[in-house]
């Protein structure tokens, strides 16, 4: 993959020298400026065929991917395949994914967090990244048209940044990471086997249990004056935890950041993992749930038959799509009733979300007045088969609740008829 540096008004010549063909869309290895490492860093950029340089009346959303530990970002670069297959079977709409390195350091990654050892690798990518990307490319510029995600370590990277910054992104994706840090103690008994099995313990990153473990305590406890490592293990000799080092990573642990949202921050999260993970993170993600639970806030929780990565792309089909129907969702309306306080513009009727979904979905639809309407579901052969809601409606941004009940897995179709307006969209059972 060719390299192009972005600077200023010769970003078309370098722009048409670094695109690569990748099956229906384009794959852009660009080099940019970073203030904040004092360097020059790599991203790679996916634009989807209908991507026109010389249209910026066309505005995309954006997923920003981040890489797992032991690579950059041009480890990834099979999902920008899945993606074009997604657009083929009409799956998603066109949408722009941002591949940032998020390597640094000498244990394989940077857990995508500000570290005295690492550098402040959240904040490039939150006040970086995302600017470059939207000075130089057709993005849609508001937060709901944003979304990050990522795997293993960077689906942590990914947990971490949604939440630490609701304002930047609409939501985050997590495959196989490791959301809830409190957890860590599932790992001491590896780590005490990789290194002896009897105390004392001289802790030392040379097996793949144990080399992870430094890399988070290099993003979450460094201590440059400590070589050669530089960092503060959370394991004494005896193999106990450390109270005060382990206090400093529960300061970067998703699972406590997230009490500082609330459901009016409107923030979609998804998050997964294989029952047979070998890094044993289901703990890690049962336990995220539990807190969001404890808080009442949404998300989509899903584990599946499989390990840590041989799956991804199958899980990404699925998650992508997730991300494509949030993307498609109107704004949170924000009256009990269910209308907006501004009066819409004209007729529409939304994407239903989740889709697919079981056993319950939202349909909203909006009245730019005062309105007879009918909302109706039909099987695919056209026949009938639930109303939804029927009668006069008020203007405004209105919301449906819809719940499979005894529907069977399958396509169906939602109508919204008012006043000589009607529009069709397919949603899917999937039981």
């Amino acid at each position: 993959m060719k390299t192009a540096t972005m600077r200023g008004t010769l970003f078309l010549l370098f722009f048409a020298i670094a695109s690569s063909a990748i099956g229906q869309g384009f794959v852009l290895g660009l080099s940019h400026e970073s203030r904040i490492f004092s360097s020059f860093r790599s991203l790679n950029v996916y634009l989807p065929l209908e991507y026109d340089f010389n249209d910026p009346t066309v505005r995309y959303p954006v997923i920003y991917f981040l890489h797992g530990s032991g690579t950059n970002q041009d480890g990834y670069t099979a999902i920008t395949v899945m993606i074009d297959s997604l657009r083929a079977e009409n799956k998603i709409s066109p949408m722009l994914m941002v591949f940032p390195d998020g390597s640094a350091g000498q244990f394989g990654g940077s857990y995508y967090s500000n570290s005295a050892l690492y550098g402040s690798m959240e904040d490039y990518i939150a006040f970086e990244v995302i600017p470059f990307i939207d000075s130089e490319f057709h993005t849609a510029p508001e937060r709901e048209q944003r979304f990050i995600m990522g795997h293993s370590m960077g689906g942590y990277g990914a947990m971490r940044l949604a939440v630490d910054h609701p304002e930047i992104f609409r939501g985050g994706v997590s495959h196989s990471g490791i959301p809830d840090l409190t957890q860590f103690k599932t790992w001491i008994p590896t780590l005490l086997t990789e290194n002896g099995g009897a105390p004392p313990y001289n802790f030392t990153p040379s097996r793949i249990f144990t080399i992870d473990a430094f890399a988070m305590a290099g993003a979450w406890s460094p201590n440059l004056s400590k070589p050669p490592y530089f960092v503060d293990f959370p394991l004494d000799s005896q193999g106990n935890l450390i109270d005060s080092v382990f206090a400093r990573w529960q300061e970067h642990n998703p699972a406590r950041l997230v009490s500082n949202l609330s459901p009016e921050d409107n923030l979609a999260l998804f998050f997964d993992c294989g029952l047979q993970d070998r890094f044993l993170i289901v703990p890690w993600n049962d336990a995220f749930a539990d807190s969001l639970d404890r808080l009442g806030l949404p998300y989509e929780y899903q584990t599946f038959q499989g390990g840590h990565s041989e799956k991804l792309l199958a899980r990404l089909r699925i998650s992508i799509a997730w991300v494509d129907s949030v993307f498609k969702a109107p704004p949170p309306v924000s009256a009990v009733e269910g209308r907006e306080t501004r009066t819409p513009a004209t007729f529409a009727l939304y994407q239903n979300f989740p889709n697919p979904f079981n056993p319950a979905t939202s349909i909203r639809f909006a009245l730019p007045r005062q309105s007879a309407i009918t909302l109706k579901v039909y099987d695919v052969t056209g026949r009938e088969v639930m109303t939804l809601a029927e009668g006069k409606f008020s203007a405004g941004l209105h919301e449906v609740q819809f719940d499979t009940g005894w529907f069977v897995s399958g396509l169906y179709f939602y109508r919204l008829s008012a006043e000589g307006f009607s529009q069709t969209r397919k949603l899917t059972v999937m039981k």
